[in-house]
């Protein structure tokens, strides 16, 4: 009687549980996507901003990788940096 009612509970959330795989694969696929665009953003705003640093004779800033971006490191360089080049 134990094993029927835990293959009958089994089955029972497989029924219910059917509809949330795919909106949970789907708004997973749509997070890593937009992820990949704000990160693809953060490219093109760091070369830019690096473009001008070095030509107002400043070092540029690291940019950095997409895990390094992800986990949130702040990867801010230290004030030297912002100084003119000799």
């Amino acid at each position: 009687m134990k094993s029927s009612l835990k293959y009958l509970g089994v089955a029972f959330s497989a029924f219910l549980l059917s509809g949330c795989l795919p909106v949970l694969v789907g708004g997973a696929i749509y997070n890593s996507t937009a992820k990949r665009e704000a990160y693809s953003k953060y490219l093109t705003e760091s070369q830019k901003n690096n473009t001008d640093r070095e030509v107002k004779g400043l070092k540029p800033i690291k940019v950095m990788s997409y895990d390094e971006w992800e986990s949130g490191q702040n990867l801010a360089t230290s004030p030297e940096a912002d100084k003119p080049k000799s």
